[in-house]
């Protein structure tokens, strides 16, 4: 736990645990690769590792690092709240993403046809503002790229799936 501006914030380490069980980091993917959270899907670059950095009762954070650079995907159930400064920079029939206006660094995607309301978001920095070395988010229009790769309240045909107490199965 560490003070930032006055409030408290705890952070969720690479090592850290979810009921005991540690997080293994997963292979390097070939291509294709879906990694399957709670609620969506993640497709990975060839190269790309996923590792489970950070889960809650409705949540769950992976941190992807790849030959492009590191990226962070987090999704939890609620309802995406749209801002009058954010941009919407891509949209299709099963998703549309946004970049936030508060901060380019980081994408939202919403799914358009979702039984269950989902919250699914690309980050360019961890949860505590910190930039990895290398990184795959830049705050640019090439992070739709990116963020594209999120499918929303969808998981089939994983080839890893996030499994509370298990960490990427």
């Amino acid at each position: 736990m560490a003070m930032v501006g006055g409030r408290f914030l705890i952070v969720a380490m690479a090592t850290a645990t979810y009921f005991g069980a540690p997080y293994a980091p997963a292979q390097a993917a070939t291509k294709n690769v879906k990694v399957c959270g709670l609620y969506s899907t993640v497709e990975l670059e060839s190269g790309e590792i996923a590792e489970a950095t950070g889960a809650g009762a409705n949540s769950v954070s992976m941190t992807i690092t790849g030959p492009k650079g590191t990226w962070w995907f987090y999704e939890s159930k609620g309802t995406a709240k749209i801002e009058p400064a954010d941009t919407q920079v891509y949209a299709d029939k099963t998703k549309k993403i946004y970049r936030r206006g508060h901060n380019a660094l980081i994408y939202m995607v919403v799914p358009t046809n979702a039984s269950t309301p989902i919250i699914a978001s690309a980050f360019g920095q961890d949860f505590a503002g910190n930039l990895p070395e290398k990184r795959a988010i830049l705050g640019t229009a090439q992070d739709v790229q990116v963020a594209r790769r999120i499918i929303p309240g969808v998981m089939k045909k994983c080839d890893k799936r996030w499994m509370p107490g298990q960490g990427l199965k």
